[in-house]
């Protein structure tokens, strides 16, 4: 045998499982980044304003105007602006 035939059998063999392992730890990381959107979609205000909407439609049974809600995105409200604090006078 090679010493050529030898180290790419080694390669091979080397390769596999560090293969293995990328494959691995890049399908938990799409799964936390997942899990995570979902937590936060779930948290957000919007949502949470979206589904009290359904709620009331759906218990009224307006189940066609609900559908509607759920066809139509929804914009984000504008995040609050930074306001400073009024400034005192000091005598």
């Amino acid at each position: 045998m090679d010493i050529q035939d030898k180290l790419t059998a080694f390669v091979v063999v080397q390769s596999t499982w560090i293969v293995g392992l990328l494959i691995g730890l890049s399908m938990g990381g799409i799964a936390m980044a997942l899990e995570r959107a979902i937590y936060y979609a779930s948290r957000s205000e919007l949502a949470r304003r979206i589904m009290t909407r359904l709620r009331r439609f759906i218990r009224g049974r307006m189940l066609a105007r609900a559908a509607s809600i759920l066809a139509t995105r929804a914009s984000r409200p504008a995040a609050p602006r930074f306001r400073q604090a009024p400034r005192t006078r000091v005598s």
